[in-house]
């Protein structure tokens, strides 16, 4: 009983674990997104300023 507690446990906790991971994951993901978009911005700002001469 004490052993299938304890591995009911560990799985419990790798499962958060997991989940705190992928949450960590995707946040990184959305900023190299934000990034990325706000470089595309602001080259596109660039370009337009350029093309006005």
């Amino acid at each position: 009983m004490l052993v299938e507690k304890i591995v009911l446990e560990f799985a419990f906790a790798k499962a958060e674990f997991d989940k705190r991971l992928a949450r960590l994951k995707l946040c990184s993901i959305l900023a190299d997104v934000r990034r990325t978009t706000d470089l595309m911005n602001k080259q596109s700002l660039v370009e337009l300023d350029l093309s006005r001469f």
